[in-house]
């Protein structure tokens, strides 16, 4: 499983793909892009206190979300992946996202945040599948200093 493992760019591939239609308009991409043979399936979002174990949870969840947000972008950087046996590999990340809520008291606010991200994936014929996404924000000291740096340079113009 050397770095010239051609798995390694095709699960590159899919999990930008993953990261850039995450959330989207589309949700036959988006689950397509699962492991559907799989009842367990989990998702544990940054901003969940819960996770998402199984088809329905997961369909709530993706439902609810985009039921409240709008615009929903996201980028990934600095992936890392790793096989960890012939048919099943980790997808490690950076990701920046971006929305806007929609209706009730936050209606057309705009939220933003960095996430670190691992996927688990599982070979499926011919192709790589998602089985397990645990999400898990940066610490908020970290936000509150680079904040705190971008005002000053901003006061300072430093």
């Amino acid at each position: 499983m050397s770095a010239a493992d051609p798995d390694i760019a095709v699960l590159e591939a899919l999990s930008e793909r993953f990261v850039a239609g995450m959330l989207g308009a589309d949700a036959g991409l988006r689950r397509s892009l699962w492991d559907e043979a799989d009842s367990g399936v989990l998702h544990v979002p940054e901003e969940s206190p819960v996770p998402f174990q199984g088809w329905d949870a997961l369909e709530r969840y993706w439902s609810h979300t985009t039921g409240t947000l709008k615009d929903i972008r996201s980028t990934a950087r600095d992936r890392v992946v790793v096989k960890l046996s012939a048919d099943i590999a980790s997808v490690t990340y950076a990701m920046t996202w971006r929305a806007t809520f929609v209706g009730g008291a936050y209606d057309g606010m705009h939220v933003a945040g960095d996430n670190r991200v691992t996927s688990l994936w599982r070979r499926r014929g011919d192709s790589w599948k998602i089985f397990h996404i645990l999400e898990a924000p940066l610490s908020p000291l970290r936000h509150i200093r680079l904040e705190s740096q971008a005002a000053y340079r901003r006061f300072w113009g430093a």
